[in-house]
């Protein structure tokens, strides 16, 4: 199962990073690799249980409140996940910031 993960303060002050976005491992792999550090402080990205009338768009890279009539049929980038009709296949959770960790680079010792 992929992990996603919120940068710390230090990193989410570069241009690279914001607050409101949780990011893949992947992100951040390279990220260490690029500046040559073998490891940084993360928080893990847990899925939000506290304002659930919300979702993310993975197509549109955006939040949306449910029953705005902003995700169906009316979005041009909606796509059912049975391929008729139903919940779309771009439709997300929102995420909160989770446990503090110390994510290590890949492959360096």
């Amino acid at each position: 199962m992929k992990r996603y993960f919120f940068a710390d303060n230090n990193l989410s002050t570069t241009d690279d990073y914001d607050d409101d976005y949780c990011y893949p491992e992947s992100v951040f792999q390279a990220y260490m690799e690029e500046y040559n550090l073998t490891e940084i402080k993360v928080f893990l990205a847990v899925k939000d249980t506290i304002f659930t009338d919300y979702f993310w768009c993975k197509a549109l890279a955006d939040f949306g409140a449910k029953g705005e009539g902003t995700c169906g049929k009316v979005c041009k980038d909606y796509k059912p996940r049975n391929g008729k009709s139903g919940i779309c296949c771009h439709y997300g959770f929102t995420y909160e910031r989770g446990e503090e960790l110390i994510l290590k680079r890949k492959g360096k010792k």
